[in-house]
Order: C-alpha cells, then sequence, then structure tokens
C-alpha cells in the first residue's frame, strides 16, 4: 500500500507527492477532476485545491483539515501517477527533485 510523506499543489489541477520510501510523483488531476463529482467539485476553486495536504497517517491527500470527506487515497494517486508516467503524459520526479523520463 503506498504512503505520502509530503504533497504540494501546482497551479490549479497538479500534485508533487513525495512517497514513504521515496521517489516523487507529479500528477496532473486534470482528467480526473473533470469528471462529474459533487464531491470534488469544489477542486476547482485554485484556493481550495491549493490546500492539498497528507492525511490518514500518509494514506491520503486531503483537502479538508483531514477528515476524509474531500480526499483522494494513496492507491489511486499512484495508478493516476504509474499511467501518466507510462504515457509520458507526466514525469517521474527522483529524491533530489529532478524531472527524469519515466
Amino acid at each position: 500500500m503506498p504512503k505520502i510523506d509530503a504533497v504540494a499543489a501546482e497551479g490549479s489541477t497538479t500534485l508533487t507527492v513525495a512517497w514513504r520510501g521515496g521517489g516523487r510523483s507529479r500528477i496532473d488531476l486534470r482528467d480526473w477532476l473533470a469528471r462529474p463529482n459533487p464531491v470534488l467539485d469544489v477542486l476547482s476553486n485554485p484556493a481550495v485545491f491549493a490546500r492539498a495536504a497528507v492525511g490518514g497517517y500518509g494514506g491520503m491527500v486531503t483537502w479538508d483539515d483531514g477528515e476524509g470527506d474531500l480526499a483522494i487515497d494513496a492507491c489511486h494517486l499512484r495508478l493516476i501517477a504509474d499511467e501518466q508516467a507510462r504515457s509520458g503524459s507526466s514525469d517521474e520526479v527522483d529524491r533530489v527533485g529532478r524531472s527524469s523520463p519515466a
């Protein structure tokens, strides 16, 4: 089960996630957030998206002070990151923050 050590919002749809055990991923959530979802619709507000934080002891990224109602779990984020890395639509970032090809 993947765990998150740190997260930072970049722009209005991208997260940089530092994974527990090493490695970082830049994850573009634009397509994921474009899907109709009344719970996640609030993330289209850049001020709300910028509040991304690690929640659930590294098990999710949350935007609601750790309550978990407005969150994306680490498993889904890892799947999105892996898919984007395979398709070349996002960069995998190594431990020191340099972009490297997936």
